[in-house]
């Protein structure tokens, strides 16, 4: 069996590795936009990799992969589990590593264009055929990093649905200018999201200060900073 996997990032890859560990006869080609497979990996916990969080469903499972890998990890503060390095690039040295040692085919720098039912997969750098297809292109999120929301339209093509995009995790804009002074800090905090008066939502979590950008809503944002104090 062959099994063409499109998209390099994280999911994908362990993917292709599990694949490859459960049934070493099948065929596994990973098609990457990108020349680096697992790039975005390198954004996620500030450069830290957050593999999961001990309260998630399956993280015990998620934990018992990486170790088959041979990854050592640790547990921080509200369960957030890291690579013992805290280097993000460990894991994705691991994955890539890990592909390569099962044989797992890497094709980098390959835009896929169209997916025919059967399945032929149409790219940039010719035609790919495989009886199964897995579409692990992240959302859109970040376009530099691969997510450029392409394979919304590949899956919309062989008749798959969407339901309306919205963005998560985003940046908000601040009329005030000392927010930029407290650029990557992390705190926990009670938010409150208030509109036209009536509030919408409420969470108490850690708060990360960002990089602030337009946001196409009118809302108040009251954070408190030390929620134990109120």
């Amino acid at each position: 069996m062959q099994v063409l996997i499109v998209g390099g990032g994280a999911a994908g890859l362990c993917c292709a590795i599990r694949l490859r560990q459960l049934d070493p006869a099948v065929q596994v080609t990973v098609l990457e936009r990108l020349e680096q497979p697992g790039k975005k990996l390198l954004a996620t916990g500030n450069g830290r990799c957050n593999l999961t969080n001990m309260q998630a469903p399956h993280s015990r499972a998620v934990l018992n992969f990486f170790a088959s890998l041979g990854l050592m990890t640790r547990q921080e503060d509200l369960g957030r589990v890291y690579p013992y390095s805290l280097r993000a690039a460990t894991v994705q040295n691991l994955l890539l590593d890990a592909c390569r040692s099962l044989g797992v085919r890497l094709v980098t720098g390959c835009r896929v264009e169209k997916i025919i039912p059967g399945f032929t997969v149409q790219t940039d750098k010719g035609v790919f055929a495989g009886d199964k297809v897995v579409v692990a292109c992240g959302g859109q999120a970040q376009p530099a990093l691969g997510s450029d929301g392409s394979g919304y339209a590949l899956l919309q093509d062989l008749g798959h649905s969407c339901t309306p995009l919205y963005p998560a995790l985003v940046q908000l804009t601040s009329s005030s200018k000392y927010p930029r002074k407290l650029k990557g800090q992390r705190t926990r905090a009670a938010v409150a999201v208030t509109l036209d008066g009536e509030i919408v939502a409420k969470s108490q979590g850690l708060w990360t200060v960002k990089s602030w950008r337009r946001v196409r809503a009118r809302c108040c944002l009251p954070i408190t900073v030390c929620p134990a104090l109120r």
